[in-house]
């Protein structure tokens, strides 16, 4: 099993200021106009495939949380054996096996990892809220590249000796977490099911906990979900404290793009659901597409807590809205009905071209600023 050491107070600073160092220059790089106000960043959140191909090039999403205006700079570091192999994204430095990325009122961000023939990693961040005046961590994630288990957390798996087609091979499978600290996110992977990965997090510290996970056909007394089922599952929790703990978390899943295109399902309705007993009845949960591969599309929702799960999608036919092109065609003589009547001269304001200068001389003035607290806190922090 690996170990996560725990950072000392020292060395949490000392990696602060390894991390700002990383972003000031990107940072400064930035000449676009930004509003001194201060944003609410929430969290920053990793996606990443929990099997990668060996020797495959697969993406990773940082989705940035929060309401704007947001200067965050973040630090990906990818493991030993995973090459980092760019970015369409413009403000980053690389600087071994760690990324930097200076992010300014963007929601997400997408890089690309090679990797290696066999083994697993972790992944693991870190973010600092230039404006908030705070700083955090990613959950840290493990994949293991072709699959093949969750690595250091106990596995238990049961085969099906004759799987269909478009189901997968597996009916249960189970992982052991020794302790999940209250508030932090653990990530694991599974092999072979229809569910590629789940996240938990708790409010409360949890011992030994159980995750076991099983697909299954639907209750008699369990009413249909709305659409097409794809299938069923239930997830159980099991530990020392788990009666008084809240526990949710995220559940990665993949449908063959056969079944979406046998039953014509139109994937942007593809739907994980919940189904609440004290209620009796399907909650649809938020669900979001994360990537797809040759055999497979692959989403992620979240949940606030386990229990039993339907995958379902909805016909292209029964979801398609009647085109109405009269109202574009109505639209387009609009345009070039501008009189000659209406006179340019009053409208020459370009005359005054200071916007674009101040702009950027607001970001540097606004960079500056931060550079001048962040120099002023480390005084401070020497002093103590």
């Amino acid at each position: 099993m690996k170990e996560v050491k725990k950072r000392g107070r020292g060395e949490v600073g000392g990696r602060r200021w390894k991390i700002v160092s990383l972003i000031v220059s990107l940072l400064l790089c930035v000449c676009a106009a930004v509003a001194v106000v201060q944003g609410s960043l929430e969290c920053v959140e990793r996606v990443i495939p929990s099997a990668p191909a060996p020797n495959s090039v697969f993406e990773v999403t940082l989705k940035i949380k929060g309401e704007l205006p947001l200067v965050v700079g973040i630090v990906e570091e990818i493991p030993e054996g995973f090459s980092f192999e760019g970015t369409d994204y413009e403000y980053y430095e690389v600087s071994g096996q760690k990324i930097a990325f200076a992010a300014i009122n963007v929601s997400e961000i997408r890089y690309k990892v090679r990797a290696p023939s066999s083994g697993e990693g972790t992944f693991m961040g870190n973010w600092i809220d230039m404006l908030g005046d705070k700083e955090g961590d990613i959950a840290a994630t493990t994949v293991i590249v072709g699959g093949g288990g969750a690595g250091a957390i106990g596995a238990e798996i049961t085969p099906t000796p004759t799987p269909a087609p478009t189901v997968a091979a597996v009916t249960k499978a189970s992982r052991v977490i020794p302790f999940l600290e209250a508030g932090k996110e653990v990530g694991m992977a599974f092999k072979d099911l229809d569910v590629s990965m789940i996240t938990v997090k708790s409010n409360k510290n949890v011992s030994n906990m159980k995750v076991i996970i099983e697909r299954m056909e639907r209750p008699a007394d369990i009413p249909e979900p709305l659409g097409i089922p794809y299938t069923y599952f239930e997830i159980k929790l099991e530990g020392e404290g788990i009666e008084s703990a809240e526990i949710g978390g995220r559940i990665e899943f993949k449908v063959d793009k056969s079944w979406i295109s046998d039953n014509n399902i139109d994937e942007t309705t593809v739907t994980l659901s919940r189904y609440d007993e004290k209620e009796e009845k399907w909650n649809a949960l938020p669900t979001y597409k994360v990537g797809e591969d040759d055999t497979a599309v692959y989403f992620e929702a979240e949940t606030p807590l386990f229990a039993i799960f339907a995958i379902t999608g909805e016909r292209k036919a029964e979801v398609a809205a009647t085109p109405t092109p009269t109202p574009a065609t109505t639209l387009m003589p609009t345009i070039p009905t501008q009189s000659p009547t209406a006179q340019t001269t009053p409208t020459q304001s370009p005359t005054t071209p200071s916007p674009k200068p101040s702009g950027c001389k607001a970001s540097f003035v606004f960079i500056s600023l931060i550079v001048l607290l962040l120099l002023r806190k480390r005084r401070g922090e020497r002093n103590k």
